[in-house]
């Protein structure tokens, strides 16, 4: 009898721990990722980029009315834009501030925002600046951050 007793402990802890183990993403996982996320953007590695979104993200940018206004782009065309644009004979500047994080119940989601400012120049002379207020939305799904969202509101300074 003890030793049934003892295997039932036994197996309740090893459940209890499992639990506690994957119970979700902590905001010190999503300031990770984030921060992986911008060493890519500064290496211009788009896979790697890339591979922080979920299959089925969305990204949406709000472009000024001249630039085409609200544009609404896949994780594939999102890939060819990014590849497009880091593939000019350019030098880029690219700096993430004011993130915030808010974590939903259990971490399984979390909300983030931040202010990017990125430059692009070439000869010499700054061609395109612009401020982007950035809202993404991230779930947890097996075992990691994965973005599911990225809403930009751009304002582009030329």
């Amino acid at each position: 009898m003890n030793y049934i007793k003892n295997l039932l402990v036994a197996i309740s802890m090893l459940v209890s721990f499992s639990v506690v183990a994957d119970s979700g993403m902590t905001e010190n996982d999503v300031r990770k990722m984030l921060n992986q996320m911008e060493q890519a953007v500064l290496s211009h590695d788009a896979d790697k980029l890339i591979s922080y979104l979920a299959d089925d993200a969305e990204i949406i940018l709000e472009l000024p009315a001249n630039m085409g206004g609200k544009v609404t782009l896949n994780v594939d065309s999102y890939k060819a834009m990014l590849k497009q644009s880091w593939a000019m004979p350019a030098n880029f500047t690219y700096e993430v501030r004011d993130i915030e994080i808010n974590m939903g119940p259990n971490g399984h989601r979390a909300t983030a925002s931040d202010v990017t400012l990125e430059t692009v120049e070439m000869n010499g002379q700054i061609i395109a600046s612009s401020e982007t207020v950035e809202t993404i939305e991230i779930i947890y799904k097996e075992g990691k951050p994965l973005i599911t969202s990225i809403h930009g509101k751009v304002d582009l300074k030329m």
